[in-house]
């Protein structure tokens, strides 16, 4: 729960940290290091006062356009972006597919019924990948969870929930390497190369050939260590 208090108490950790980075920061070219401040006072914020990361990395976008690092026009153009607008899209789609319970019938349907944890973790990662190349990763992740809690406990012999949420984690983040839209990261970073190049645009598969490569890897090492993730 919020407090009065916790407004004084972010601003006494804000000043207390930019005083001990006081020396490094003035080592600094000045945008370097006003740079470097706002991100480590947004770190903080986050990370000990469990601020929300809107709120937070917003104030530090503020400081910067009160410092001068960037302008009004460039702070606002995130906003404009088109890999932003596909992100939310994404997300809108993946909660879609949740509220209709969609998602929860394919994941049983995908699951199965494994007799081992091994089974279980290959059984978990596989659509897993298969769900996050379609649909953006990160919501993916957070409505798969308490998918893969229930569905451990329920298993005979039942598996700790908690041996499937790392393999589960990464699993996203590896489905999300085999397309495009699997990932916001893939959108920022296919933006940014048609505006450098225009001529070369990245596709839809365009990162297919690796992404598979990569998530065949993964799942090999996720499957023979899944025990000790």
């Amino acid at each position: 729960p919020v407090t009065e208090e916790v407004p004084w108490l972010s601003l006494g950790l804000s000043g207390a940290a930019l005083l001990a980075l006081l020396p490094l920061l003035l080592s600094m070219p000045r945008q370097a290091g006003v740079t470097a401040g706002a991100i480590a006072v947004s770190l903080l914020q986050m990370a000990v006062l469990d601020a929300p990361p809107e709120q937070a990395l917003l104030e530090g976008v503020l400081a910067l356009v009160w410092s001068g690092v960037i302008t009004l026009k460039e702070a606002l153009a995130g906003f404009a972006s088109e890999g932003v607008v596909a992100v939310g899209v994404m997300s809108a789609v993946a909660k879609g597919v949740q509220a209709t319970g969609g998602l929860a019938y394919i994941s049983r349907f995908l699951l199965g019924r494994p007799s081992s944890r091994l089974a279980a973790v290959l059984r978990l990662v596989l659509p897993t990948m298969l769900l996050s190349a379609v649909l953006n990763n990160t919501p993916v992740c957070a409505m798969l969870m308490p998918v893969a809690r229930s569905w451990a406990a329920s298993l005979s012999p039942a598996v700790a929930p908690k041996q499937l949420m790392m393999p589960l984690s990464f699993a996203t983040m590896l489905g999300g390497t085999i397309t495009l839209i699997g990932s916001s990261t893939n959108l920022v970073a296919a933006e940014a190369a048609r505006k450098h190049d225009p001529t070369s645009p990245m596709g839809m598969l365009g990162i297919t050939p690796v992404g598979l490569v990569n998530a065949a890897a993964g799942a090999a090492y996720m499957v023979a260590a899944g025990g000790s993730l």
